[in-house]
């Protein structure tokens, strides 16, 4: 998906932080949300002009996902053992 925005608009970030956002926060999905933030990191690895900002923005929000998931993964752990 963030590979079709690419190829259309150029810079795929603004709309990855923002569909991170309704994942995380409206479709109440973390996960997913943790896997449109990877899919832009990587894509910024690959980008030939990098911008800091998307960086920073990224890596601290999948930083901060990464912790919510593995807490959620730990509580359903939980819940089945």
């Amino acid at each position: 998906m963030l590979d079709e925005c690419r190829r259309t608009q150029g810079l795929p970030y603004p709309a990855a932080i923002e569909l991170a956002k309704l994942l995380e926060h409206q479709a109440r999905d973390p996960a997913g949300a943790l896997r449109v933030v990877a899919e832009a990191l990587n894509l910024l690895t690959m980008a030939v002009i990098r911008d800091d900002r998307w960086r920073v923005d990224l890596e601290q929000r999948r930083h901060r996902l990464d912790v919510r998931v593995r807490r959620a993964s730990r509580g359903r752990l939980a819940l089945t053992g």
